[in-house]
């Protein structure tokens, strides 16, 4: 009786998630670590962006805010940037404000990164691969 009521109570479960109409995400082989460099873009519409470059297995990474009609482009000072072939780890300082965030995000496929930012907010950042702006590719 104990071993049914159980089975009775995982199928329930089970069939509950799969009516809720949650959607799960397709399993994909992980990107190669060579797969985070590149130009990536806040996926927040805010306009900040980031250049990563893997030199020797080091991330080397420029992020700014992009300019806009009223802000100039600002360069964030990045620093404490660790990458292990699945997590980039590393510290924004927005030099106007001195604010400072530390990112934690896992590459999910060869264009999405996501993790988690904290500082003097906690939130869930999403950065989305991207072409670079004609500025960063026209010839000079």
């Amino acid at each position: 009786m104990h071993r049914s009521l159980l089975a009775l109570l995982y199928v329930g479960a089970v069939g509950a998630g799969a009516c809720s109409g949650a959607s799960a995400r397709p399993t994909e082989p992980p990107p190669p670590s060579e797969a985070i460099g590149g130009f990536w873009e806040l996926a927040d519409g805010s306009g900040v962006v980031m250049v990563i470059a893997l030199v020797e297995g080091v991330p080397h990474i420029d992020a700014w805010s992009m300019k806009t009609t009223t802000d100039p482009e600002v360069h964030f000072d990045v620093t404490r940037a660790t990458w292990d072939g699945r997590h980039l780890r590393a510290s924004f300082t927005y030099p106007p404000t001195r604010t400072v965030t530390s990112s934690d995000l896992v590459l999910v496929n060869s264009d999405r990164l996501e993790g988690l930012v904290t500082g003097p907010y906690q939130a869930t950042e999403v950065w989305v691969r991207t072409p670079p702006p004609d500025a960063l590719t026209a010839p000079r």
